[in-house]
């Protein structure tokens, strides 16, 4: 299905260039921009149907509004195609579904305190983490490395005030900090791999 919308989009953008609308050198970056605005659009709709399917809007959408700022200033593991991207996606949100539901099983303010503590040591000692594709340079390392901390002051201040109101979106919440903190390893280890 991908493959057919890229299709379309890329028919699109030569028969702009053909007529004169788009130049050679802008192909490629409205093919990226196509590519990228698709497969945001997939993994939306996979979220969707992940939280009808599992009755957790709740957790998918704190995972949604946690993760996505996060992982664009913290990085994390990339993918090496939208396919695998997509494929890990879906993997995530079940495994914060999954540890939501025995975060809410045990009712406990401790489970949301071992989640801030492990996120929090993955986002002090690894954000940035920057990818082989998105290199990042020393002024863009710093700004991102404050401004992913400063998100994750702020999120773990709203778990932790969500759980004397609504525990079930603590509880996403930590468990999308559980599970970032994870990508950002892997995405270390990556880069030190490479």
């Amino acid at each position: 299905m991908f493959s057919i919308w890229m299709f379309c989009f890329a028919m699109m953008i030569s028969l702009a260039s053909r007529a004169s609308i788009l130049t050679k050198e802008d192909m490629a970056l409205y093919q990226y921009g196509y590519e990228v605005m698709i497969n945001q659009i997939i993994n939306i709709m996979i979220a969707v149907l992940i939280a009808i399917v599992l009755h957790a809007p709740i957790t998918v959408l704190s995972f949604l509004v946690c993760y996505i700022p996060l992982r664009s200033f913290c990085g994390g593991y990339h993918a090496s195609t939208n396919e695998r991207c997509s494929a890990i996606s879906v993997v995530l949100i079940c495994l914060t579904c999954i540890l939501t539901y025995i975060f809410e099983s045990y009712n406990m303010i401790i489970s949301l305190a071992i989640a801030a503590a492990i996120s929090g040591i993955g986002v002090f000692t690894l954000t940035p983490v920057a990818d082989q594709n998105k290199p990042l340079d020393e002024i863009e390392t710093v700004r991102y490395r404050k401004v992913g901390r400063i998100i994750w002051l702020a999120k773990v201040a709203i778990c932790f005030v969500r759980f004397f109101i609504m525990g079930e979106m603590a509880y996403a919440i930590a468990s999308t900090h559980l599970i970032f903190s994870f990508m950002l390893f892997l995405g270390s280890a990556k880069n030190r791999k490479t």
